[in-house]
């Protein structure tokens, strides 16, 4: 990989991390901050992100379609541009739901999975700042590591959210649309723990 470096697809997968950052921040934004009237206006602007993002990571498929030597395999960065992108559109998700299912009022524990979502999502990022000289990063092991206490984070927050659910909600419709919401962002974390993995594959292929 180092022999053929080209700095392109390595700064495009930070660029595509950063649209999930800002995603991220902006869910954070509306949870925290949380005002019915506004979720149709907000879901709106979230899917503007998420569609910058698709458009930067279509350019990118549109370069890779034409080119003689990518630095690691065409697969391998298609398969990460894609969980990059998947991180993203899980984030939006959330957005979509809080607005179609009608949410009245924010559950403290969606305020630590929010706050939990930008960790993993700003973590990512480092890690793919880092991807490209990985023979020589001295962090990127580090961040990994961290991603991956995040997710058991998220797990566990997740797991107390739904006994806390079940404990105080006597609203089985309010039950049902929180289960989902709390399974939603728990994705995220997930996401961004499956996209450290990957990179993980594709250092061991090139080393």
């Amino acid at each position: 990989m180092a022999k053929k470096q080209n700095g392109y697809y390595f700064d495009c997968f930070v660029n595509l991390a950063e649209r999930a950052c800002e995603a991220a921040r902006y869910l954070r934004g509306m949870v925290e901050d949380f005002t019915p009237a506004a979720l149709e206006e907000q879901m709106e602007a979230m899917h503007e992100i998420e569609h910058a993002a698709d458009l930067e990571r279509h350019a990118v498929v549109e370069k890779l379609i034409r080119e003689f030597l990518p630095p690691i395999e065409s697969e391998d960065i298609l398969a990460l541009l894609d969980k990059i992108d998947d991180l993203t559109d899980y984030i939006e998700e959330i957005s979509r739901e809080l607005y179609m299912y009608r949410i009245r009022s924010v559950r403290p524990e969606a305020s630590q999975l929010a706050g939990l979502i930008c960790q993993c999502c700003e973590v990512l990022k480092l890690a793919l700042m880092e991807f490209k000289d990985f023979r020589r990063s001295v962090s990127l092991k580090e961040h990994m590591v961290k991603l991956n206490e995040l997710e058991e984070t998220g797990d566990i927050l997740h797991r107390d959210a739904i006994r806390q659910l079940y404990g105080d909600c006597d609203n089985p419709v309010e039950v049902l649309r929180w289960t989902q919401i709390f399974e939603s962002m728990e994705n995220c974390c997930d996401a961004a723990e499956q996209v450290g993995e990957l990179m993980q594959i594709i250092i061991m292929k090139n080393s």
